[in-house]
């Protein structure tokens, strides 16, 4: 623990009265109940709507700043809104909002000039109060990290639990989340009944039918009663005082652990993870404004840096430290005693590496993968905070991916988390209802002691369906999600929406069986069926389209959801006959952690296979981004390239590849067929558009997708007398790099299925794209600088790297017989 010195203390003290007004706002706003309300309407009466919601809101807030003001004699926080909707209308970033919209309408009453109505403080509840943002689509990421008091959602257009669930976490104590849906939507629609459904026997949720109300509005007065406010009891002269400021002890711990990234040995990172509304924000500024108090006398020009998806998520941060006495805040930049934090974006931390004593890294789990790599590898001071519930952008790719990754690499990386709610109360009721209804804080059971292991074949059973057969086994359900969670890192709570609307998804569940002896002794279990829940595939069927519409999507007027396969092959692999077939693309496959490696996932796919044929299903196919791992596991399991992606994954940073397995004699022909375009194609991309992709994974991608077998017919490798001499005489030193490139890039495109043992085997080891076969293909195939290999190699200059090539051409030669 950091002990805060004298003049801290002393600086505190006389900053208290600066202070006092957010802490007592933080401190009362959090023991204030937030309020859910769920109205379901039809796309008629916005005027009327709009105008009687803004009503009720606005005497809801201006009864809570009263309350507040009549504590504390001071001025509340402003009302700041955020208004969300899922038009397609408002992509077009010129248009900011629709005429005669709810949001519009409602936005227009709220922010009303004319309305003024007097406060028990002596002021005035009006449009300049409130502070509203209208934003749509994707852009609800952006509100990551901020504070609001009420929240808008026009859901009439469609649900979205990830919207819902990350908007809903910007909210604080006494504020309002209202959701509108649509009457017809939630009558086709199972995960927004299913969601509704949580609403029931809450006492600050509510859910109305505003269609079935007559004229007089109905609904009106059940509304004014839930957002009648009644101030929780709140005094504020016992408030906790903490010595940093901190809301609770855990807080307090956590800022001392970031002071320690500041103060103490150079790479021993910290990642702090919290759900929303614990403080993790926060924390980070308490721990900016103690270090740099605490060297407020140093000569030395201190400089801390934060970094996050958008400039908006470190609002709050640097809210906390203009509210502290001594500190000039100018935008996304401040300075204390000289000494200064700054607000910088990704790209330029990574293409200017900085001088900083800190760089803090707040909604980390939004930021793609490839650039958390790049910051580990250049600062050596980070601390990186976040939630992870998939919603965020990089969803759990930064547990799954990057967590690790840094554990491994620096040892000393320090782990911490924040359990109790800083911006609401203990048992809030609308983080319960999402935690529920979104399964966010699904766990993996642990697996029975008495479990038979490995598993055998003969122990394992399947079930097939829909996943609202899933509705009456909670604890089935959530075991489910559990397991998709701990092996995709792009598993969302909008996967829930899919699994529960789509007719065309079936689940397939494999259980392993538990002997009579386990029965016995193990008197519980996931299922309550004596059966072991041990793996999960979501298989999604594909095709079948009229040939009207498949022309449209041809012709690029049309994009179908849920026909992701046939699509991308008609238009970006100009796979004319994409539509003739019919598909089961495995949208998520997920086996039990402490059960991989022992072949069930391999079973399932054999299940699944089977239960595709049995419904006349054309293939299979499957798309992810790709590394080695992966793709081992699908080519082993017989599936076939298709495509490639071009751009990189935003999340991963991998490239996406779409691969088949053919189940009829049609498909199989044209499959082979694509695949073998692709290859053809591959040497005209490889210096472009695939220039990033890993040597060591296109070397196995080569290798698999080659019609050869033998290795031991030259002929088939394209390689003549001539090629070989060339390449001889590059190795012994005769013969200059230059010369020979047309003979080692004949060498690399030859590699056949039998390379396939040889170039995995490469790709295995810790670190591939060192590998002399790894340089000798980024160099020649990708066009790679000898500057940036002789960096990759870890080799002297030069000389060193063109040995290294030798030797790999040398290698590859006496692998392969000719």
């Amino acid at each position: 623990m950091v002990l805060l010195n004298l003049s801290f203390i002393i600086n505190r003290l006389a900053n208290k009265l600066m202070v006092d007004v957010p802490y007592q706002w933080l401190h009362w706003s959090r023991q204030q109940p937030r309020k859910f309300i769920c109205l379901q309407a039809n796309q008629t009466g916005s005027e009327r709507l709009a105008t009687e919601l803004a009503q009720v809101l606005f005497g809801y807030f201006q009864s809570q700043n009263d309350s507040f003001a009549q504590l504390s004699s001071q001025a509340p926080a402003p009302v700041h809104a955020v208004f969300w909707q899922n038009s397609p209308l408002l992509a077009d970033k010129s248009v900011t909002s629709l005429p005669d919209d709810v949001l519009t309408l409602l936005e227009r009453k709220l922010l009303s000039k004319d309305r003024q109505t007097p406060t028990l403080a002596g002021g005035e509840l009006n449009g300049d109060e409130f502070r509203i943002r209208v934003i749509n689509a994707q852009q609800y990421r952006s509100q990551l990290g901020q504070e609001n008091r009420l929240l808008v959602i026009d859901a009439r257009q469609g649900f979205n639990p990830d919207a819902i669930a990350a908007l809903s976490g910007t909210i604080i104590g006494g504020g309002v989340v209202v959701v509108i849906i649509d009457t017809q939507i939630t009558a086709d629609s199972i995960s927004l009944t299913h969601f509704i459904g949580g609403i029931e026997n809450r006492s600050n949720c509510l859910a109305l039918n505003l269609t079935s109300a007559n004229e007089k509005s109905e609904w009106l007065a059940p509304l004014t009663r839930m957002l009648t406010f009644h101030d929780v009891a709140s005094d504020l002269r016992s408030l906790p005082d903490l010595s940093d400021g901190a809301v609770n002890q855990a807080q307090q711990e956590v800022v001392a652990g970031i002071v320690k990234v500041a103060s103490g040995k150079r790479d021993r990172p910290m990642v702090l993870t919290a759900d929303r509304g614990r403080g993790k924000t926060t924390a980070l500024a308490l721990a900016s404004r103690y270090y740099l108090q605490q060297h407020s006398t140093s000569a030395q020009l201190i400089k801390i840096v934060i970094t996050a998806p958008t400039p908006q998520a470190v609002a709050t941060y640097f809210r906390h430290l203009q509210d502290s006495e001594g500190w000039q805040v100018n935008g996304l930049a401040a300075q204390f005693a000289g000494h200064q934090v700054k607000f910088m974006p990704l790209e330029q931390l990574i293409e200017e590496k900085q001088d900083c004593h800190l760089l803090l890294v707040d909604e980390a789990a939004g930021i793609p993968i490839p650039q958390l790599l790049s910051l580990s590898k250049q600062y050596h001071r980070l601390v990186f905070a976040s939630t992870v519930h998939g919603y965020e952008g990089a969803g759990r790719g930064f547990t799954h991916k990057f967590l690790p990754y840094l554990r491994a690499t620096y040892p000393g990386t320090r782990l911490a988390q924040l359990r109790e709610p800083v911006r609401w109360s203990v048992n809030d009721e609308l983080e319960q209802l999402l935690f529920e209804r979104f399964f966010l804080n699904a766990s993996l059971a642990e697996l029975p002691s008495v479990a038979s292991l490995p598993i055998t074949a003969q122990q394992l059973r399947y079930r097939w369906g829909h996943g609202r057969d899933l509705l009456d086994d909670e604890q089935l359900f959530s075991q489910v999600i559990a397991l998709l969670v701990s092996a995709h890192y792009q598993t969302k709570p909008s996967d829930l929406k899919l699994i529960l609307d789509d007719p065309n998804l079936v689940l397939g569940l494999q259980f392993s069986e538990l002997s009579t002896a386990e029965q016995q002794a193990e008197r519980s279990d996931t299922t309550g069926n004596n059966h072991l829940l041990v793996g999960v595939v979501l298989l999604l069927f594909e095709g079948g389209l009229a040939p009207e519409l498949v022309e449209k999507i041809s012709r690029g007027e049309r994009r179908i959801p849920g026909h992701f396969t046939p699509q991308s092959l008609l238009t970006q692999a100009n796979a004319d006959w994409a539509f003739a077939y019919t598909y089961g693309r495995i949208v998520r496959i997920a086996v039990h952690p402490d059960l991989q490696n022992q072949g069930l996932g391999q079973q399932l796919l054999s299940a699944s296979e089977q239960y595709a044929i049995e419904r006349d299903i054309n293939g299979l196919s499957t798309s992810f981004g790709v590394n080695s791992t992966l793709f081992n596991f699908w080519y082993q399991a017989g599936f076939q390239i298709a495509r490639l992606g071009f751009s990189r994954d935003k999340a991963s940073g991998e490239h996406s590849v779409l691969m088949l397995k053919a189940l009829t004699p049609g498909l199989r022909s044209q499959a082979k067929r694509l695949q073998q375009q692709w290859r053809e194609n591959l040497p005209g991309y490889l210096s472009d558009e695939f220039k990033t992709l890993p040597a060591s994974l296109m070397a196995m991608m080569l290798s698999a997708s080659s019609d050869q077998q033998n290795l031991g017919v030259a002929g088939e490798r394209d390689i003549d007398a001539d090629n070989l001499q060339q390449l001889q005489r590059f190795i012994d030193g005769s013969r200059q790099y230059s010369y020979c490139v047309p003979a080692l890039h004949k060498l690399l495109m030859s590699l056949a299925k039998n390379d396939y043992s040889y170039v995995k085997n490469i790709a295995s080891q810790d670190e591939p794209e060192r590998h002399p076969h790894s340089l000798l293909l980024a160099k020649v195939l990708q066009k790679v600088s000898v500057t940036e290999l002789v960096k990759r190699g870890g080799v002297s200059g030069q000389k060193a790297l063109l040995q290294q090539l030798k030797d790999a051409t040398r290698a590859l030669l006496s692998q392969q017989t000719y």
